[in-house]
């Protein structure tokens, strides 16, 4: 046999004698793992965290007469997700100058601030003749705004005392002309006179009286606003207290009392579902005529609810207009809400600077109680969790019982010896002479 050959079949027998080796030493061929891998939840987007703003503003007076305007009781708050809280408050705003006013804001978690309380006596516009002269109390204003625990707050709320107006200068030229729908009010001058001045029973101490009397005073209340976060929810919520509206105070009683009631706007946002709600509830109004006991004439009660109108006092100087506005919920296309509680307006005094003693296009004009409540957002995507690759083992397969020692070791033995036979066939084949 040539080398070459010699060669070739050492390398063939030590393969083979690798090969089961390697067999007998891994066991069975069943026995393999099967790996099936890796498993993973694809996340698309990295997630994206909530995001919420609430607001709510109020007012609680506006005046205008002539150009001339005021506005009293103004508040306002507003919170967004990014940890910022504003609260803002007006005692009043005149057209040169706002008293009372102040402002808390904070952006960043655990930060509150609270500034004292401020108050002051406002400015008031000069009206034209022959509108009466104004004055007024004290206003004030009170904000905080706060960040707690990732939960910001704000609060506002702004107030006005009183405004009064009297018409000293005005009754003697308005009033004159129509004294036959005066008396209806008054009574028949004749028999009032005692008890204006009991020397005399003219005209001209009626309105001497009138003169010296409180035409209208306004007893306000405030609007307070409010937006609060809490673990589950956003509330935004703005009450607006309209106050009482006093027409010529004879004696320290009214002529005519008109009590308007609070409006109230809240929206509602729930975290956990993304989902916001508005309410309203308009102010209701209660009006009050006292006609002076001379004319024999009971005190009437009124009232006027949400989507009606009131006229008193017809065919007079003093002819007032009460309509109660209603109020609305929206709900905006991203799932934001509004609600409005549109207040109440009053056309005051309607005579007074009139084009003509007998019209009515004069007088003053307020709205009051005026709420409103805003909020929406979206609630957090969080990322969608990544599972680790991981491999898939397939069921064990369940190995035969035997008895004796382990089976390995014989299969070994025979596996060698195998070897040795055919080795030793192999070198007697190789001895052989050639044919």
């Amino acid at each position: 046999m040539k080398e070459g050959s010699r060669l070739k079949v050492k390398v063939l027998t030590a393969g083979a004698v690798g090969f089961l080796g390697a067999a007998l030493a891994a066991g069975p061929a069943l026995a393999t793992t099967t790996v099936v891998g890796p498993v993973s939840i694809s996340t698309g987007a990295a997630g994206t965290p909530e995001v919420y703003a609430g607001s709510a503003s109020g007012t609680a007076l506006k005046l205008s007469v002539l150009g001339q305007s005021l506005t009293a009781g103004i508040s306002s708050a507003q919170v967004a997700s990014d940890l910022s809280a504003v609260a803002s408050a007006v005692g009043q705003l005149a057209p040169v100058a706002a008293t009372a006013s102040q402002q808390a804001s904070v952006k960043g978690n655990n930060q509150t601030q609270a500034p004292a309380q401020q108050c002051g006596t406002p400015p008031l516009p000069t009206l034209p003749s022959p509108f009466p002269a104004l004055s007024a109390g004290p206003a004030c204003s009170n904000v905080i705004a706060g960040v707690k625990d990732g939960q910001p707050t704000a609060m506002a709320q702004g107030t006005v005392a009183d405004i009064t107006a009297n018409a000293a200068a005005t009754f003697t030229t308005v009033l004159q002309p129509v004294l036959a729908p005066v008396q209806q009010i008054f009574g028949d001058l004749n028999q009032i006179a005692p008890s204006l001045n009991p020397a005399t029973a003219t005209v001209s101490q009626l309105l001497n009286v009138l003169q010296n009397s409180q035409t209208l005073g306004l007893h306000l209340g405030e609007s307070s606003s409010m937006v609060q976060t809490v673990a589950g929810k956003v509330t935004a919520l703005n009450i607006a207290s309209g106050g009482e509206v006093d027409i010529l105070g004879i004696g320290g009683s009214p002529v005519a009392k008109i009590v308007i009631g609070s409006s109230q706007a809240e929206a509602v946002y729930d975290r956990a579902t993304g989902k916001a709600t508005p309410s309203y509830d308009a102010a209701i109004v209660t009006v009050t005529i006292n006609p002076l006991p001379a004319t024999g004439l009971a005190a009437q009660t009124l009232t006027v609810a949400p989507g009606q109108s009131l006229t008193i006092l017809q065919g007079t100087p003093l002819q007032s207009t009460i309509t109660v506005a209603d109020g609305t919920s929206t709900v905006n296309k991203d799932g934001s809400v509004t609600a409005v509680a549109d207040g109440v307006s009053l056309d005051l005094l309607q005579g007074l600077g009139a084009s003509s003693p007998t019209a009515t296009d004069g007088g003053i004009d307020l709205a009051l109680a005026e709420s409103t409540a805003s909020v929406g957002g979206k609630p957090a995507i969080p990322a969608a969790p990544v599972v680790a690759a991981t491999s898939i083992t397939p069921p064990a397969i369940k190995a035969l019982p035997f008895t004796g020692s382990t089976p390995t070791l014989p299969l070994a033995g025979a596996g060698l010896l195998a070897v040795g036979i055919i080795g030793r066939r192999l070198r007697t084949w190789m001895r052989r002479p050639a044919v």
